[in-house]
């Protein structure tokens, strides 16, 4: 792939193709993407995850989704959070900029309940990636479909039943991915979640801004450049 050089000034220099950019904050170059993906991403809101943690996941949301050219054209984003029910804030027709993204994100609460993991893994595999009217573009359109879960992996269903939901979900033929917190997780069920190869589907989400930017980095590559296998 061959590049064309460019300087631009304004509030963010970069670099870009038809397939990705790159953005350059200071002299650090950032992966970016403005391919067709509906990306859906869930918020864990639950007991165990904490309130501040809940603040760190809606942070690491919003970089992420800098990302990405979200627009009617490009990248179409979905969002939910949940602990005892699951709330789906943002459907792929619904947020068409990153300014609304932000906002819905911002306004998402911590509810400091019971875990419906795999509640929620059901609900967004039939509600909003297989869901008629959930904006998600048909498949064969080339857009990829992809699901981003901030967890710590802890489910009240136990491990067979959500691990047999986000089997299903992967069939269907969305990428996934887990991004677990600092602390005590359950690490069957990240492994459940993550599509494979597991070392590019599942990360530990970094406190330091400079590792957390390095984290988005690969998961960005791995949604626009990268394959994917079911599990």
């Amino acid at each position: 792939m061959f590049f064309r050089i460019a300087v631009l000034v304004l509030v963010w220099g970069h670099l870009e193709t038809g397939e990705g950019r790159s953005i350059t904050d200071g002299d650090k170059k950032q992966v970016t993407c403005n391919k067709q993906i509906d990306l859906g991403i869930t918020l864990d809101a639950s007991a165990s995850i904490g309130e501040e943690n809940f603040k760190k996941y809606k942070r690491f949301s919003k970089e992420l989704l800098s990302r990405f050219a979200i627009s009617l054209s490009r990248t179409h984003v979905a969002l939910s959070y949940f602990s005892m029910y699951h709330h789906i804030v943002a459907t792929f027709n619904k947020s068409h900029t990153l300014e609304e993204a932000n906002s819905i994100i911002d306004d998402m609460v911590y509810e400091n309940s019971a875990s419906k993991l795999s509640n929620a893994i059901v609900e967004l595999h039939f509600a909003v990636f297989a869901g008629k009217c959930s904006g998600v573009r048909p498949k064969g359109s080339g857009s990829k479909m992809v699901s981003l879960f901030v967890t710590d992996g802890f489910s009240t269903s136990g491990y067979e039943l959500t691990n047999s939901r986000a089997k299903d979900f992967h069939n269907y033929g969305i990428e996934a991915f887990a991004v677990y917190p600092n602390g005590k997780v359950h690490e069957n069920i990240l492994r459940s979640i993550a599509s494979r190869p597991i070392a590019k589907h599942l990360f530990r989400l970094e406190e330091k801004q400079e590792k957390r930017r390095s984290l988005i980095d690969k998961i960005v590559r791995q949604i626009c450049f990268g394959s994917y296998s079911k599990r």
